[in-house]
């Protein structure tokens, strides 16, 4: 093996891939398992805590800029 790749490239691409590597493993354990706070179905439209609400009775739907909000651990 030795002779196909430059050391510094031999180096470099196995720390990049375990970086990149990482951040998945953390956004992906961040995402699972967190409680939905609106959900939208077939039925209308129900936030946590709230009762649901009709289509029906809903006039017009706005989505605005939206920023995730990371907990702190």
């Amino acid at each position: 093996m030795r002779g196909l790749l430059e050391p510094r490239l031999a180096i470099a691409c196995p720390a990049v891939f375990v970086v990149v590597l990482a951040i998945g493993i953390v956004s992906l354990m961040r995402s699972r398992g967190k409680p939905w706070q609106l959900r939208c179905g077939p039925d209308g439209v129900e936030a946590r805590g709230f009762d649901l609400v009709p289509w029906s009775a809903l006039a017009q739907v706005r989505v605005g800029r939206l920023r995730p909000r990371w907990p702190s651990c």
